[in-house]
């Protein structure tokens, strides 16, 4: 009968489904499952049957079952639905009065009762949806007796059952989507209602924040969602309250606060400890509520773990409006047109954010922390209230340096002021890196391209300063010369101040990088001062004071920059250096980020040289330069007053058993006053490490002079070689020995075994001299040469071949 009456008015719009029986695989249950409430999906069924259906016309086409799907009559589906309504809830009624009419000819149908009218109310709406719930439920136990018995051919009743429920079934389904659409309406309205009335009590309470954390929980269920009009009602609903909620509880905790005279300051400390009590529970709900509420919403807020913020992150509501109330007084006085706006004094608003900090730390960590510890928030509460007051400071610096962007005074005033407040922080403040500060102002390429600039230009400044100035070559600490055995200059300590302040200031920096680049600005400066001093030695032909500040200064600074290029930082950097250089060389693009985060402990070790090695190496090549240069003074002088000394006529001199005592002969007088003056100039102006390095030279020349000067130019008798012997042994030796530390048999060791030979007895001197003769005329043989060897040795002689043995032997008048 309903076929019949459809037919006559929708029979041309009605889709023909064909199901045969036991072939197709798609029978009532199976149809059901396939097509449901999508009936987008019918055109790709009929396909299916239709293509089965003409294979099976030819053998079987009396014995299929007709079944026609009839179009929905309301021709609102669920995503109909969603488009229908959208957002504007009003057209609700209007919809809810179409759906009461087709249930009505609905219940009519199902019950046979066709022409009752009913009221569009909830009540007859939900009774039809449960007529068509039983109706559902007899076609199920129909569809088990499917499932139980064979589908005969000739089963025109069961056939008839479904065509008579098929298009039921489908509409009930329908109604059931649009129910569970209305239900999400329905609830959100509902949790709206009732935050606007809680909203109206004087505060608000925990069920208020569950009411809203249920919206929360109803927009993440609807996330998946293809209703974009439901979802996006939702999500603003849950927005909206979000807003409410943050002003009420925001308002109603400055309120709290205000009582506590809060901001703090020095003095109110006490006042807000008195305080405190009487408002402590009150307060203590309302962060909890707060706290509460960004659990749920920003979860990654509530935790220190992972990634460490940026500065300019957002912070947890709860500090924000602790530090609202000095945000506004940073904004009264350091913005417009307040005379503690000035661009000239950045240290007035940055003093006043450090005063703010000391003022308030100590309440934050013993009064806010073990709230948000209880709450299982792993924030630390003072370090998110630091960051929260710079935000404010990054902004002000930069408005201020773009505006002082043509005054170098003023600009590099507002960067000394802003690296001490960094150095502030960090070591009185205990907010070191790697959290966020106000550095990253000064890494901005315009910024940093004329900090840097400006750097150079005053350390060129101060290098032509101290280096011109009468003093600068004078001895740093000259009340105590004698523990100051670096000799250190007053321009190379100034120096190396320059240096280390440098240091300092760019050491503050994040970014590896940019900490490179100022190095470069260091070591154009070390190579700048080493050109001047290598000039300036050159023009030192005479050994003196100058000289020797010279040759202190440049080991000085090879000493302390060696120091320097094993320290950890400056390891790192060189790292970073050495990554520069390969990536250019390999032209594989690169960023300063990448350069920073590949820097790690195994790179480091596996680094060879420092990065100060090139400079360390002209410093260490000029004081090698100086150091000859005065060791070929001494020695030239030595050589010139030798030739007196050689003259001496040592062949003639009577024999030692001649003469009552042994005395220094009158000669060697002035030759040794020479050399003590000499060596006494060394140890009183000369650094230790530099005498460590001339002592060598000198001694090695003394006695290669004193051999090849005097000894081999000279006959000796008994007395001649005694006196020789006296003269060394007992004064140049223990002179050298004073002063070079050495022992004195460690000095002029060869001229002490030539004098040893010189003193021989007379057969001793025969028979030795004999014996080296063979081996002086024939060196290849080996054997001969090895007694020699050992013959000197037994006499305490190991550093003179036997060639140089004998020729000394030769210079002694031996009698018949």
């Amino acid at each position: 009968a309903h076929k019949e009456s459809l037919e006559r008015d929708n029979y041309n719009k009605c889709a023909v489904i064909r199901v045969y029986p036991c072939s197709t695989g798609l029978m009532e249950s199976e149809l059901d499952k396939v097509i449901g409430c999508d009936f987008k999906r019918i055109p790709d069924v009929l396909t299916r049957l239709n293509a089965h259906k003409e294979s099976l016309e030819r053998d079987n086409y009396n014995k299929c079952a007709v079944i026609r799907v009839y179009p929905c009559s309301t021709g609102l589906m669920e995503s109909e639905l969603d488009k229908v309504i959208g957002c504007d809830f009003k057209r609700i009624p209007d919809v809810l009065t179409r759906l009461n009419a087709h249930k009505e000819s609905l219940e009519n149908k199902l019950q046979g009762t066709a022409g009752v009218s009913m009221q569009p109310s909830e009540a007859t709406w939900y009774n039809a949806v449960h007529e068509a719930r039983r109706a559902l439920d007899e076609l199920s136990k129909l569809k088990e007796r499917c499932n139980t018995t064979s589908l005969q051919s000739g089963d025109e009743t069961l056939m008839r059952l479904v065509m008579k429920y098929q298009p039921l079934v489908t509409e009930v389904n329908q109604l059931q989507n649009i129910v569970a659409y209305m239900n999400w309406i329905v609830r959100a309205q509902q949790i709206s209602s009732k935050i606007e009335v809680a909203m109206k009590a004087p505060s608000i309470d925990k069920h208020t924040v569950d009411l809203y954390l249920e919206l929360v929980s109803m927009t993440a269920k609807l996330k998946d969602s293809q209703c974009r009009n439901l979802k996006h009602y939702v999500i603003e609903t849950t927005h909206y309250w979000k807003q409410k909620l943050d002003d009420k509880m925001s308002n109603d905790f400055l309120a709290l606060i205000k009582l506590l005279k809060w901001p703090m300051t020095a003095s109110s400390r006490d006042h807000v400890i008195s305080v405190w009590e009487s408002v402590q529970e009150e307060m203590t709900q309302l962060m909890m509520l707060m706290i509460k509420m960004e659990q749920q919403d920003s979860p990654h807020m509530m935790t220190s773990q992972g990634e460490i913020p940026s500065l300019h992150d957002p912070v947890m509501l709860l500090l924000q409006q602790l530090a609202k109330p000095l945000k506004k007084r940073f904004c009264y006085h350091f913005s417009g047109s307040k005379k503690t706006n000035s661009l000239l004094k950045p240290e007035w608003y940055l003093s006043q954010v450090l005063a703010w900090i000391r003022d308030h730390s100590l309440f934050l960590e013993e009064k806010i922390q073990p709230l948000l510890d209880v709450a299982g928030v792993t924030v630390d509460v003072r370090v998110e209230f630091i960051r929260c007051l710079l935000q404010d400071v990054d902004e002000k610096l930069r408005h201020d340096l773009s505006s002082l962007a043509d005054n170098e005074v003023a600009t590099a005033h507002t960067i000394d002021e802003l690296l001490s407040f960094e150095r502030e922080l960090r070591s009185s403040l205990s907010y070191g890196p790697p959290l966020p500060s106000c550095m990253g102002v000064l890494m901005e390429q315009k910024t940093f391209h004329k900090w840097i600039t400006l750097e150079k230009k005053y350390i060129v400044e101060r290098l032509t300063a101290f280096t011109s100035s009468p003093t600068a070559w004078d001895l740093q600490y000259s009340e105590v010369i004698d523990v100051d055995i670096s000799k250190v200059t007053v321009c190379a300590e100034q120096l190396m101040s320059l240096m280390a302040s440098i240091t300092d200031r760019y050491k503050l920096l994040y970014s590896l990088p940019h900490q490179l680049d100022f190095t470069s600005v260091q070591l154009e400066l070390l190579i700048e001062f080493h050109q001047d001093l290598m000039d300036a030695s050159i023009r030192e032909t005479q050994m003196s004071g100058r000289q020797a500040a010279y040759l202190n200064t440049a080991l000085y600074i090879a000493m302390v920059m060696t120091e320097w290029g094993e320290q950890t930082f400056f390891l790192e950097l060189h790292h970073c250096k050495e990554q520069l250089k390969h990536l250019i060389i390999s032209g594989a693009h690169y960023s300063y980020s990448e350069l920073s985060l590949a820097t790690d402990s195994v790179g480091i070790a596996m680094l060879t040289g420092t990065l100060f090695d090139d400079v360390i190496r002209l410093f260490t090549q000029l004081a090698d330069s100086i150091v000859n240069s005065m060791a070929s003074h001494i020695l030239n002088t030595w050589k010139a007053k030798c030739v007196q000394y050689r003259n001496l006529k040592w062949q003639n001199l009577p024999s030692s058993s001649d003469c009552v005592s042994m005395e220094l002969s009158s000669v060697a007088c002035d030759l040794l006053v020479s050399l003590r003056q000499q060596l006494q100039f060394l140890d009183t102006f000369v650094s230790q490490s530099a005498c460590k390095k001339i002592w060598p030279i000198i001694l090695a020349g003394l006695d290669s002079l004193m051999i090849s000067e005097v000894i081999l130019m000279c006959h000796f008798s008994e007395g001649g070689g005694a006196q020789l012997h006296y003269d060394i042994t007992r004064n140049l030796v223990p002179l050298l020995a004073q002063h070079t530390g050495l022992r004195s048999s460690q000095v002029m060791m060869r001229s002490q075994e030539a004098c040893r030979l010189l003193t021989l007895l007379p057969g001793s001197a025969k028979l030795l001299k004999e014996l080296l003769g063979p081996v002086r005329q024939s060196r290849s043989d080996e054997d001969s040469y090895d007694v020699a060897m050992t013959s000197l040795a037994d006499m305490n002689i190991y550093n003179l071949t036997p060639n140089d043995a004998h020729q000394i032997l030769s210079k002694r008048l031996l009698p018949e």
